[in-house]
C-alpha cells in the first residue's frame, strides 16, 4: 500500500544508474512492456534484488493510465551465488 502513487524510482537503489531508469520509463511510457533485473531499497535501507515486469495500462482510447509492476524476489539466490563465488 506504501507504493501505491508513488513514482517506481522511490525504491531503486541508489546504485541503479538514472540512465537504466529513464530507459524503463521511457520504454513503458512508449506502451511497451519493460522486463529485466533490478535493485530496489528496503525500508530499511538494504539492498534486495528482484526480476522485474512494467506493463503500461490502457484506456479504451490507447492512451496509458497507469503500470504495473511484477517483482519476484530474486535475492536468496543471489545471496547464495555471492557466497558460492567466496567459496571458490
Amino acid at each position: 500500500e506504501e507504493l501505491i502513487g508513488r513514482h517506481f524510482f522511490f525504491i531503486s537503489h541508489g546504485d541503479v544508474p538514472k540512465a537504466t531508469l529513464s530507459h524503463i520509463w521511457a520504454t513503458v511510457q512508449k506502451g511497451e512492456i519493460w522486463k529485466g533485473f533490478m535493485t530496489n531499497r528496503a525500508k530499511s535501507g538494504r539492498p534486495y534484488y528482484v526480476k522485474l515486469t512494467v506493463m503500461p495500462i490502457f484506456d479504451d482510447d490507447g492512451k496509458i493510465i497507469e503500470h504495473i509492476f511484477s517483482r519476484t524476489d530474486l535475492t536468496k539466490i543471489i545471496m547464495q551465488q555471492e557466497l558460492l563465488k567466496e567459496q571458490m
